[in-house]
């Protein structure tokens, strides 16, 4: 955590910047370890075809995921019922965010279904 003291109107305050996303397991609460361990268990149980080097464990303290993410930026996460890791997307075009699950992401090229670039090939 980074602290900056600025002065405003002879007032000082402080901006707290959080590195966020993080990987520090300190800054995980009970719940993100739990997530963080389930993720680890299909990791191992279940290796992804997505993820491929230097995959780690992140906490976007902002959102409340937690998920996997490898030296490429694929994201992985789990599914509803937590016995899979699935890919997590983000839509280039408009920032729009899910998985397969969500059914608002085209999983053939990332993009939402509204900027999907597979139309734009197919027609």
């Amino acid at each position: 955590m980074l602290i900056h003291k600025h002065s405003l109107s002879e007032v000082y305050y402080e901006v707290v910047l959080m590195e966020n996303p993080t990987r520090d397991l300190t800054k995980f609460g009970n719940r993100e370890l739990k997530i963080a361990g389930q993720l680890l268990q299909q990791y191992a149980e279940n290796s992804t075809n997505f993820l491929t080097h230097g995959v780690e464990v992140w906490f976007n303290m902002n959102s409340g995921y937690v998920f996997l993410s490898d030296e490429e930026y694929n994201v992985g996460v789990l599914n509803r019922n937590c016995t899979k890791i699935i890919q997590f997307y983000s839509c280039p075009e408009c920032g729009k965010e899910g998985t397969e699950e969500d059914d608002i992401i085209c999983i053939n090229c990332g993009y939402c279904k509204e900027h999907c670039q597979c139309k734009i090939v197919n027609d």
